[in-house]
Parts: C-alpha cells; sequence; structure tokens
C-alpha cells in the first residue's frame, strides 16, 4: 500500500528513468545498423572514414577510422560508416525498425503510471511540426503586413491609397514565396536529417526504460516484451494473490542472422579495439555493449563540450540474462561514466563483490 512513486528517493529515480528523455547518441546506430542489414548492406563490405562524411553537411567523425566494415565500425563507433549505411537503408526503413523495437512509444512497463514516450523523427513527423509552426510564423507576417497597410490607408490622400495598395500587394506576393519556399524546405524530409537520426543526434529523444528494452530485444533475439517491476503479489500470510509473467508484444522484423551480425558488432565494443574494451576484464563472461557521447541538446549548453554519457549492455553474449542501459548527465564518454555503471551491476550480478565473512561472525 505505500504509495512508492511519491517516495522522495525512489521518485527522482522513477522520474529519469521513465519521464526523462535524452539523446541517444551513439548507442542508436544498433539500429541503424539493423535497417541497413535489413536493406541488403553486406557486414564485410568496407566503407572508407577519413575523418567526416563525405555527403553534406559533412557531419565529422570523432576519429579517423580507415576502412572500417560493420563489426569494426559498430566496435569503433564511426560516424561515417553509419551515415553511409542510412543513406542506403533510407528513412523509411530506420523508422519501421525503430518503431519495432518500441522506440517513441511507451513501453507502458507494469507498475508505473506516469511514463513519457520519447521522439522517434519520423517525416510525418517533420512535415507535422513545421506545418504548424509555419502556418503560425506567417500568419502574424500576414497580419502585421495587412496592419501596416490599413495604419497607411487611414490617414492617406486618394492618390496615397493606390500606392499604398500596390505596395501591399508586392510585398505579400514577396510573402508567399518565401512562405512556399520554407514549407517546400522545413516541412520535407532532409537527407541531412537521415544523417543525423543515424548517430543518434537530431530530434531523438527517449526514455531510459526504451533504450534497457531495445539491449534486451536485441541480446534475446528480437522477441520485444513489455517489461514490468512487479513479480508477484503476496498476501500477508504468504499466499501469492497476483503472478506476473512476461508479455511478447511482437517480434521484429530483422532476421536472426541480421540480429547475430549485430551482437557480434556489440561483443567487439568490449574487445581489444572497441570503445569499452577495457571495462570488463574481470567479468567472467563476454558482454556486449555499446558507448554513447550524446551532445545534450540542452539551451545554453556547448554542443562541442558538453555531452552525455550514454551506455548499452548484456551478458553473457551466447545466452544473455541481463541487460543494461545507463546514462550520466554531463558525463561526456558513454565508457567513462555509465559504462563504469555497467560494470559495478555485472560484478555484483557475477558476485564478483563478495568479502570474506570475518571467521567469528
Amino acid at each position: 500500500k505505500k504509495d512508492y512513486y511519491n517516495d522522495p528517493v525512489i521518485k527522482p529515480l522513477f522520474d529519469r528513468v521513465f519521464q526523462g528523455t535524452y539523446p541517444p547518441g551513439s548507442t542508436y546506430k544498433p539500429i541503424t545498423g539493423m535497417a541497413a542489414l535489413e536493406a541488403g548492406i553486406n557486414p564485410n563490405e568496407k566503407v572508407l572514414c577519413r575523418g567526416s562524411y563525405w555527403r553534406p553537411p559533412y557531419i565529422r567523425c570523432w576519429s579517423v577510422h580507415g576502412s572500417v566494415d560493420f563489426y569494426s565500425a559498430l566496435a569503433g563507433s564511426c560516424n561515417v560508416y553509419f551515415q553511409e549505411a542510412a543513406h542506403r537503408a533510407g528513412i523509411d526503413k530506420m523508422v519501421e525498425v525503430a518503431q519495432a523495437f518500441g522506440m517513441g512509444e511507451k513501453t507502458n512497463t507494469l507498475g508505473i503510471i506516469n511514463e513519457s514516450s520519447g521522439l522517434l523523427p519520423t517525416p510525418k513527423w517533420k512535415k507535422e511540426l513545421y506545418e504548424a509552426s509555419l502556418g503560425k510564423k506567417y500568419e502574424k507576417k500576414f497580419n502585421d503586413l495587412n496592419k501596416e497597410r490599413m495604419d497607411k490607408l487611414s490617414t492617406a490622400s486618394e492618390e496615397e491609397k493606390d500606392k499604398i495598395n500596390r505596395q501591399y500587394d508586392s510585398k505579400k506576393k514577396t510573402l508567399e514565396a518565401q512562405q512556399k519556399i520554407d514549407l517546400n524546405f522545413y516541412t520535407r524530409w532532409q537527407p541531412f536529417d537521415t544523417y543525423n537520426i543515424s548517430i543518434g543526434q537530431g530530434s531523438n529523444s527517449f526514455t531510459l526504460v526504451q533504450l534497457a528494452n531495445l539491449t534486451a530485444t536485441i541480446a534475446n533475439g528480437g522477441r520485444h516484451y513489455q517489461p514490468y517491476l512487479i513479480d508477484r503479489i503476496v498476501s500477508p500470510d504468504g499466499q501469492i494473490v497476483q503472478k506476473y509473467t512476461p508479455k511478447m508484444l511482437n517480434k521484429v522484423p530483422v532476421s536472426g542472422v541480421n540480429l547475430a551480425h549485430v551482437k557480434e558488432g556489440m561483443r567487439r565494443v568490449s574487445e581489444p579495439g572497441g570503445t569499452a574494451y577495457f571495462l570488463f576484464h574481470d567479468i567472467p563472461a563476454e558482454v556486449g555493449a555499446k558507448t554513447g557521447t550524446a551532445q545534450t541538446n540542452r539551451v545554453g549548453d556547448n554542443k562541442r563540450k558538453e555531452f552525455h554519457g550514454v551506455f548499452l549492455a548484456f551478458t553473457p553474449v551466447e545466452n544473455p540474462q541481463i541487460a543494461f542501459a545507463g546514462l550520466v548527465e554531463y558525463g561526456q564518454s558513454g565508457s567513462g561514466s555509465a559504462g563504469h555503471v555497467a560494470k559495478a551491476v555485472f560484478e555484483e550480478y557475477y558476485g564478483l563483490n563478495k568479502e570474506e565473512e570475518p571467521e567469528n561472525d
């Protein structure tokens, strides 16, 4: 009966996990990769990274990776590779895959009453957003222009009125032309939108429980489940009143072969050469992971210096039992912040933190 949702310790945690939304950064790359694999890209095909993508707006990579295939690109988190992967897959395929994993939708986690849906940018979303905002913007401009005309006409002579009306018609036509240009540009999905989305930036914004469920769904072979927090409800006399069990929502439209490619790429993230290779030496099983360094997208933040650290992981790779998603606000890199939390969680899971009990205890 306890009101956990208003507990001063628990509520802030719930708010961040289920209501706070964050850009995923490079932890979104597995989704881009799955879309590209499903579209037919060969995971062994090489893409050359010279430090920035060759298509406008020439988004930079965080390093110069040279020639990379799917596995080394995921391990090294190459922006260039995944922008090219997105270019080949196309935004429709990327949206299809992301939605199948529940991105941009409430997870409806059992036991949670308030949850955010996050935001999965799509061409439809962009069109509706900018049609509404530009409609208001230009409505004001046309009203202001007409008010200016009426104010001038109120004190003008008949000869001046004709000139004022001609000037108004000319300005109105110019404004209508500009409105058409803006609508055509801003409401249409542009290639750079796809490139931004592909590496987890742009308007991407998700909850941590969505990212955790994404990780679990990749790890378990594509079975997308509804999360739940409560295992069972027990009466005072020990009788089980209600038992909760997993409920599968859908099987994602990604082949078992391509899911295996993604799991292998994530395994290599924690191997030598991967962006999280230094974290899991003591873990007695293989770990699949993905690091993320996400621009905060917050007003006033320096987009070149201030980042959230995001991290996804699961273990063991061959028979996954535990999935992790974590974020440290302003943690800079995922491996340098939230990755250490994942390491601590896995150490606890594998019993590596047990201290020897004193002989007399």
